[in-house]
């Protein structure tokens, strides 16, 4: 039995050793995003992308082929995260590596509802990228005004 836990300590000891991010790392991305839309009855799709997440530590050196995960988040629009090539991704996360410059690329699609009231429509969406025990948010905030 011990021997047995012993193997299985070390396959999962290895098995982790692949793409993790030193202690030290840090992922930052771009600036926040702020924006108005005009009176339209009709949805509407913004694309953000590319949204370059950056991996680096603590001395500011890029760490290349690193995990970064990417979540997806929205208040009032529907939100979709785009691979670097700018296609959907259906599900709420996705994982993938830095490139030799320590850049994960992604983007997002924040579908903001066409005006029912006079009432402006105030939708976000938002990306958090995380590396080791780092995070970053990223949002974009877009109201539509409702008034014809």
């Amino acid at each position: 039995m011990k021997h047995a836990a012993i193997l299985l300590f070390l396959f999962i000891f290895t098995a982790g050793c692949g793409d993790l991010a030193p202690n030290d790392a840090t992922v930052s991305g771009p600036e926040d995003s702020v924006s108005t839309l005009s009176f339209s009855a009709s949805s509407s799709a913004i694309t953000y992308h590319p949204l370059d997440f950056i991996a680096k530590n603590k001395a500011g050196v890029v760490l290349a082929d690193i995990e970064i995960e990417l979540f997806r988040g929205g208040i009032e629009g529907e939100v979709s995260l785009l691979d670097k090539d700018g296609n959907l991704i259906a599900e709420d996360s996705t994982k993938g590596n830095t490139n030799e410059r320590g850049i994960r690329r992604a983007g997002l699609q924040l579908t903001v509802p066409g005006c029912t009231t006079t009432t402006d429509i105030k939708a976000s969406g938002s990306v958090l990228a995380t590396v080791g025990s780092s995070s970053y948010l990223w949002t974009a905030t877009v109201t539509r005004s409702c008034t014809p």
